[in-house]
């Protein structure tokens, strides 16, 4: 389940005890010329956003922005540092500059969140950069991110506008005819937001080591991907209690229970 891999991703060893050593690790991740002068772990943070965006920090994200090979690549070497059960602790610092690089690639972190697939290996690709990072050492990662809740509430709000994007592409139809043929691709969409909200709330989840109020619950837990859907059916002016309406909510909340 999705909170034991959390715990495996949170429980990272440090490389060294003081904050010049994490400064140092995080350095050497950088693959631009580090400023003179300037050895911080803020700097750093910038700099490692701008190798993974080719962007400046904080700048706002383009749709479905293609990223340069050489961005890509930046993202997976940041991820599997500081994502794996041996990797670095996160700093404090670039938790920030680290979610906002993640909602550069929405659907790519969808596709390793919502996904039984290991991303990792060469033959499978996600879209539209085709990364490689396999869901353990995201969810890892964004366990660490998630230390800082303003700065997981970037990359949460970030998928949650993803998936709505997404259901809101479905049609009436959709919701209310079954296909013919395989695949069913709106249950495998409904399936796949129930992975991605299921996976985050449960990093969010282990972050707030039970202290979550009712408005968390609603905001991060299942209500908000089901009045998401609730949303788009009314929308569409489909009666939720339909059978195909039925089974798509039913089958986004297994999902969601699986993963988180």
């Amino acid at each position: 389940m999705a909170v034991a891999l959390i715990a495996g991703g949170v429980a990272l060893a440090l490389r060294g005890d003081d904050s010049s050593q994490e400064s140092d690790y995080c350095w050497s991740l950088v693959q631009s010329p580090k400023p003179s002068g300037s050895g911080s772990l803020d700097a750093c943070g910038a700099a490692l956003e701008r190798e993974m965006t080719g962007q400046e920090p904080g700048q706002p994200v383009a749709d479905d922005l293609p990223h340069r090979p050489e961005q890509v690549r930046a993202l997976e070497r940041v991820v599997s540092a500081y994502g794996g059960a041996e990797g670095s602790a996160m700093p404090a610092e670039i938790r920030g500059n680290m979610a906002h690089a993640l909602t550069h690639y929405p659907r790519d972190l969808s596709d390793i969140l919502g996904t039984n697939v290991d991303y990792s290996a060469p033959e499978f690709s996600t879209e539209p950069n085709d990364v490689h990072v396999a869901y353990r050492q995201m969810l890892g990662f964004l366990a660490s991110v998630a230390k800082d809740r303003s700065a997981f509430d970037v990359v949460h709000e970030s998928q949650a506008a993803q998936l709505a994007g997404s259901i809101n592409s479905l049609t009436r139809e959709d919701f209310t005819r079954a296909p013919t043929a395989t695949p069913d691709r709106t249950l495998g969409k409904v399936q796949e937001a129930g992975y991605v909200m299921g996976s985050l709330y449960g990093i969010h989840a282990a972050a707030s080591a039970g202290d979550e109020s009712d408005i968390d619950a609603q905001k991060y837990g299942w209500p908000r991907l089901e009045k998401l859907l609730q949303a788009r059916m009314v929308q569409l002016g489909t009666r939720e209690d339909g059978e195909r309406a039925q089974e798509l909510l039913k089958q986004a909340r297994s999902t969601f229970n699986d993963a988180k």
